[in-house]
């Protein structure tokens, strides 16, 4: 990191910048919550009545856990974490960054949400399967 550039005002692209980087990083934190409302209502909603999935209890159980841990994930996206003052210069950056991170966290919340709603949709068609 180059001392030149510490302390100094942001110019105006870089204002632009921050504004869009802040705007993105509202947007993503606000798909986090809804992924966790999701999983929380309908997967965990599903996999936690009585009878469902009671014939398959591994299947029942490994879509319990890979739900949990994307209701863990979503909500570590979707909260605000408090900053120290950053550096103007170094602000583009660091925001940059965060925004990369939280994607990540989302794009893995969706892709564990699919992964319960396939478990869940193979424990169903188990069920409606006539036995024989």
């Amino acid at each position: 990191m180059s001392h030149r550039t510490e302390g100094k005002a942001p110019n105006e692209s870089s204002t632009r910048e921050r504004e869009y980087l802040l705007k993105k990083l509202s947007e993503v934190r606000k798909d986090c919550q809804w992924l966790l409302g999701l999983a929380a209502a309908s997967v965990l909603g599903v996999v936690l009545k009585d009878n469902f999935g009671i014939s398959m209890p591994r299947l029942r159980m490994t879509t319990l856990v890979i739900s949990s841990i994307q209701v863990f994930v979503s909500m570590i996206g979707a909260v605000s974490w408090f900053e120290a003052l950053i550096d103007p210069a170094n602000e583009v950056a660091f925001l940059t960054r965060r925004l990369r991170r939280r994607y990540v966290l989302r794009n893995a919340a969706i892709f564990l949400l699919a992964v319960s709603f396939i478990l869940i949709a193979v424990m169903g068609w188990n069920v409606s399967m006539p036995s024989k």
